[in-house]
């Protein structure tokens, strides 16, 4: 999804007040970055965070499955 959101805002969104939010969260550019050799301590804790939010949305998915 995250994918889908940088590329819709690299195609429609080029100005404006969502450009910059739209172009922090684009993952095609992060990576770029990453091949370039350039390692920016803010792309790793944007992709931690969101590490971090997935684990923590599924345990509480199998929490409620399992009916705690």
């Amino acid at each position: 999804m995250l994918l889908l959101v940088g590329a819709l805002g690299d195609a429609l969104v080029r100005s404006g007040p969502w450009a910059p939010a739209l172009d922090y969260i684009n993952l095609f550019r992060q990576m770029d970055d990453f091949g370039r050799g350039i390692v920016d301590s803010r792309h790793i804790i944007y992709h931690l965070s969101i590490v971090a939010v997935a684990l923590f949305a599924a345990t509480r998915a199998l929490e409620l499955k399992r009916g705690r």
